[in-house]
């Protein structure tokens, strides 16, 4: 025997439904939406940077949009289109500090709808503070230590991408 249901109960299930899913509907604009590609900016640096640190360096490259040149210039016996051994040559040789990681955010601003910008402070190995000291003989009062580092992530082709090579160290 099949149960039958009365037809207005019915369109009151479909009522309280159809409200329900506009309620929905009208939290997915919120504010709190807007943070979502902010934080998805935010993972991807960090994605960045800690397949950098493990020497993942085929996934350092996905997730890389910036220009190749200075590290095609760096190593000219590399085929220019073999972005991991690039990444690799730039960690291990060509004197890019990639064994770091985000201590902190400093500052974070989203530029136009696709690219975010973030000053990062990094923590080394030993767990303080990277600084990057004078280069090329100066003293620390002409060239003082920089501890901030500034990022860009920009959304290529439906994904975030890191636009900025690692800290240079020369």
């Amino acid at each position: 025997m099949k149960l039958q249901i009365p037809f207005l109960p019915k369109v009151g299930v479909m009522l309280l439904l159809g409200m329900v899913l506009v309620a929905c509907g009208a939290k997915a604009t919120t504010p709190a939406s807007t943070q979502a590609p902010a934080e998805a900016a935010r993972k991807a640096l960090e994605a960045y940077f800690s397949a950098l640190s493990a020497g993942r360096y085929t996934d350092t490259a996905a997730l890389y949009g910036g220009d190749y040149q200075v590290l095609m210039d760096n190593n000219p016996a590399i085929d220019p289109n073999d972005h991991a051994a690039l990444f690799h040559n730039a960690c291990q040789i060509n004197g890019f500090v990639c064994n770091l990681a985000i201590k902190s955010y400093v500052s974070e601003s989203q530029p136009s709808e696709v690219e975010f910008v973030f000053t990062v402070e990094f923590q080394s190995a030993d767990g303080n503070l990277f600084s990057l000291g004078p280069c090329c003989g100066a003293d620390p009062t002409e060239m003082p230590p920089v501890t901030q580092f500034e990022f860009h992530v920009q959304v290529v082709n439906g994904n975030y991408k890191v636009m900025d090579l690692p800290v240079y160290q020369p």
